[in-house]
């Protein structure tokens, strides 16, 4: 789920999700298909695909 210029939304999600890993409380990884597994140290992972946040755990 890279942010693009065009979608002012996807900006600021992933605005938002770099601060929650800039500060410690979460982790990314890059999926082999693309998408990308966002896991907070609170023990919630999502899934950030190109149009839709699943919750995983």
């Amino acid at each position: 789920m890279l942010a693009t210029p065009g979608d002012p939304d996807k900006a600021l999600v992933m605005k938002y999700v770099g601060q929650l890993v800039a500060a410690g409380y979460a982790e990314l990884e890059m999926c082999d298909h693309g998408e990308v597994e966002a896991r907070l140290t609170s023990g919630e992972t999502y899934l950030l695909a190109e149009t839709t946040i699943l919750r995983l755990a």
